[in-house]
């Protein structure tokens, strides 16, 4: 089984949690387990002013990860298929 644990922090909480479901699924036996995190959208010079700056380096050994790729084989599951209605409004 392989899972992909994939995740944004900017302090570094959400981080904390992450590694926390991945050491759990790292407890199955035969789990292939990996993390990535999403890649930082905010300028440094904002990072600095909301003081994420020293969160974001104890990120740095994480890989980011492509969002194009991650959402491809997604888009793929949550198309809507006949006779399926995902999230329709009523």
């Amino acid at each position: 089984m392989k899972v992909l644990v994939v995740f944004y922090s900017m302090y570094g909480h959400i981080y904390r949690l992450a590694e926390a479901m991945a050491e759990g699924a790292r407890a199955v036996a035969g789990a292939q387990v990996e993390m990535r995190r999403v890649p930082e959208t905010l300028p440094e010079e904002v990072l600095k002013k909301m003081g994420a700056v020293d969160a974001q380096k104890a990120l740095a050994h994480i890989p980011v990860c492509k969002i194009e790729n991650l959402l491809l084989p997604m888009r793929s599951f949550l198309e809507p298929r006949p006779g399926l209605e995902i999230c329709a409004a009523k």
